[in-house]
């Protein structure tokens, strides 16, 4: 399969993820009370789309030294092979764990445990990945190096909105007491 063919699959994945996205909210806007049936909808797009901009696989098998890296840094080797978008694989991981903390236990899906390995994983990986790497600040306004808590706000929170769409942010995640 050619990189082109690849990248339009992608594309057209990322709309649908994107209308499901706006279905959900939806619902979730016109409910009165919450829904942890709608929650565990927004797990699986943010698992979904992980999916979409890393390679489960591939980091596994890095962890398992499974695999030769050759002449690369394992840093190269992992944005090369297994991680495509730091950015959104950071977004995505916390926003899993957001859903996950905020469901009380005893109504969390059975597959949870799976999904918080898998956000581990990724997380662990994507840290390696980006390991070293530090964010321009293009003069905007002085939010280039700020940490927030990406595991501790929606969405929609401005900080996800800059470290998305400008790289501006160090997202970290939050301890039970609220620190990073």
């Amino acid at each position: 399969v050619s990189k082109s063919a690849t990248k339009a699959r992608l594309e057209e994945l990322s709309a649908l993820l994107q209308q499901w996205y706006s279905l959900s909210q939806q619902t979730y806007a016109n409910m009165k009370g919450v829904c942890w049936t709608t929650y565990a909808n927004l797990i699986i797009y943010h698992l979904i789309s992980l999916n979409a901009v890393t390679s489960f696989k591939c980091i596994e098998q890095f962890a398992r030294r499974e695999i030769a890296l050759g002449p690369f840094r394992p840093e190269s080797w992992l944005q090369m092979r297994c991680i495509d978008s730091a950015e959104e694989t950071a977004f995505h991981c916390g926003q899993i764990l957001r859903l996950i903390k905020s469901m009380p236990t005893q109504v969390r899906p059975p597959w949870w445990a799976g999904a918080v390995y898998r956000v581990a994983m990724t997380g662990w990986a994507n840290s390696i990945a980006t390991q070293g790497m530090r964010f321009v600040n293009n003069g905007r306004n002085g939010e280039a190096n700020k940490p927030f808590a990406v595991d501790a706000v929606p969405p929609e929170h401005e900080s996800i909105d800059r470290y998305l769409k400008y790289q501006e942010g160090i997202p970290m995640l939050s301890k039970l007491d609220g620190s990073l």
